[in-house]
């Protein structure tokens, strides 16, 4: 297919810029993502790239459990509660 068909074709060309776009804002937080698997205990997924590609793939299923912003509202209620 000549590059002037594939330029006049215009689905596929929002599909490229579409995918150059998804991938520009995916891939800067990538060595994040990776260095976070790596802080936590290996547990039953490898300590490696082949361990954290599951896991991240996983994590939109998961829920946050560092924080303890949940604890600290709770205790907040509490007092006022008491007093």
């Amino acid at each position: 297919m000549p590059l002037r068909n594939i330029i006049e074709d215009k689905s596929l060309v929002r599909s490229l810029a579409a995918s150059a776009t998804i991938l520009a804002l995916i891939i800067p937080t990538i060595p994040h993502s990776y260095q976070t698997h790596l802080s936590l205990d290996p547990g039953d997924f490898s300590y490696n790239a082949r361990g954290w590609l599951p896991v991240n793939d996983l994590g939109s299923l998961g829920r946050e459990t560092m924080s303890i912003t949940k604890y600290n509202q709770i205790s907040t209620r509490v007092l006022r509660d008491v007093s």
